[in-house]
């Protein structure tokens, strides 16, 4: 993504000064499920007007070569309900089967637990009638291998997982991703990098930007755009000296926006000089002690337990580099760009293994992405959603916002009142490309499972997907699409 980014700005406006040169920029909006990670679905858009712009051309491909007619006829008919006027219709590509068996979309409506308030009990019962519903497809034939259950957190796979296994079903669990891509760990070597090289102003956007030191967009525009009303061409040479303080008053900044420039022109400084003199372990002990970022990674994240082990082991790894290369950072930085440029990760434990033709998946939306399984089961609809309980949150265009406290209770500032209702935008928009890209990942069949009939679906209201699945089993029966 760095080099095509890139290839896009560097490239001269003249299209006769750039013939030789060819790019082809391949995406989908539909399936950019990254955003918490720093992913932006308009980026799409952005560099197909940069490419005609120069000269180039662009154009929508439509034909998919992965799912039957029946299931594409049933994606579309989704796609549309999700995206409206925006949503361009795939077409099947022509294939045969070997086996003829059934294809397409199926609401499979199975029972559940009668008390919808007792959580562990619900999901034990779903559960279980998932796990009856894979049991009975291998007897038909199936393969499990060829199977998926998708979950909308893997917190939730244990329990699918016992279900399986009481029939004699083994499977094999994806979705803890690997090491090294995990946003906290990307974002903090960022800064490494950034803190190493002033020149990186990629690495140091890409830092700034995260949670860590929650820098909003028209921040980052001022601080490397520069030029811009009173602001210096070269505010962020200024402040990687330590000199932008006399040149602060003088930026087009608001107040929130001034307060989180001072805490960086106050702290960056001191850690790129120990950057460069110290070594990496010193110098992630450091960022954590002055930055909290422990404090602001677990309080972002659903998983916080699994965040600080995540830092424990880099720290781990830091001063096993210290001890090999001697106290610097270059070395430490330098191997974990090398290792992400070769393929070379670190697994993380919630990922056992290679998926087998006897082993049933069980995975993440996210986890499945770029993959595809005959059948892919759509468990968890009506899961709950996270609560906008904590005391700070975090989007692109906003920044880190903090929700102060008001009588020992969390309250509202207009800031954090635009920054909840700018995730909470995020948020949906984020569903609806993650449902679409959970039901293209099948070939053949994609399973809904529900405890509610397709004309009662408003039971689904309060889990993750269910708000945006109301009112569409029903029509997509009568279309034709859904058995």
């Amino acid at each position: 993504q760095r080099h095509l980014v890139d290839l896009v700005i560097r490239a001269p406006p003249d299209p006769a000064a750039s013939a030789a040169a060819k790019l082809v920029a391949v995406g989908d909006w539909k399936q950019a499920i990254y955003t918490f990670r720093g992913a932006d679905p308009g980026s799409f858009a952005q560099i197909a007007a940069a490419c005609r712009a120069r000269g180039g051309s662009d154009t929508t491909l439509t034909q998919s070569f992965r799912s039957r007619p029946q299931l594409i006829a049933g994606i579309n008919h989704l796609g549309s309900h999700l995206f409206g006027a925006h949503y361009e219709p795939l077409q099947a590509a022509a294939r045969a089967d070997e086996v003829p068996r059934p294809a397409g979309m199926r609401w499979a409506v199975v029972p559940m637990a009668e008390s919808p308030g007792n959580a562990a009990t619900r999901l034990a019962s779903e559960a279980r009638s998932v796990a009856d519903l894979v049991a009975r497809a291998v007897q038909d034939g199936a393969a499990p291998g060829d199977i998926a259950i998708l979950l909308a957190t893997m917190g939730d796979a244990p329990s699918f997982a016992a279900a399986l296994q009481a029939h004699g079903l083994q499977c094999v669990q994806s979705g803890g991703g690997i090491f090294e891509a995990q946003p906290h760990i990307g974002q903090t070597m960022a800064l490494l990098q950034a803190l190493l090289t002033a020149e990186d102003r990629l690495a140091a956007a890409t830092a700034l930007r995260a949670p860590l030191w929650g820098a909003s967009d028209n921040l980052l525009y001022v601080l490397f755009a520069g030029a811009m009303g009173g602001a210096p061409a070269a505010a962020w040479p200024a402040l990687c000296h330590g000199q932008l303080h006399p040149v602060l008053e003088a930026m087009p900044l608001g107040p929130d926006d001034r307060g989180k420039l001072l805490q960086i022109a106050t702290l960056w400084p001191q850690l790129a000089q120990q950057a460069r003199h110290g070594g990496a372990y010193a110098l992630l002990r450091a960022i954590d002690a002055s930055l909290q970022a422990r404090v602001i990674y677990a309080q972002v994240t659903k998983t916080p337990a699994q965040v600080r082990l995540d830092l424990d082991f880099l720290q781990e790894l830091a001063q096993r580099s210290d001890e090999q290369h001697g106290s610097s950072v270059l070395p430490f930085v330098t191997r974990y760009r090398r290792r992400l440029a070769a393929g070379l990760h670190r697994p993380l434990p919630s990922v056992q293994g290679r998926v087998q033709r006897d082993f049933v998946t069980l995975s993440s939306v996210h986890q499945s992405k770029g993959l595809q399984y005959d059948t892919v089961i759509l468990a968890s609809l009506s899961k709950k959603g996270s609560s906008d309980a904590a005391p700070l949150s975090y989007a692109p265009q906003s920044g880190t916002t903090f929700r102060p406290r008001l009588e020992g209770k969390l309250g509202h500032s207009e800031a954090s009142l635009q920054a909840a209702e700018l995730a909470r935008s995020n948020k949906d928009q984020e569903l609806r490309r993650l449902l679409y890209v959970a039901m293209t990942r099948g070939e053949r069949q994609v399973i809904f499972i529900s405890g509610a009939a397709p004309e009662d679906t408003r039971s689904l209201g309060q889990g993750a997907f269910g708000k945006l699945l109301e009112g569409w089993p029903l029509r997509a029966q009568q279309a034709g699409v859904l058995q």
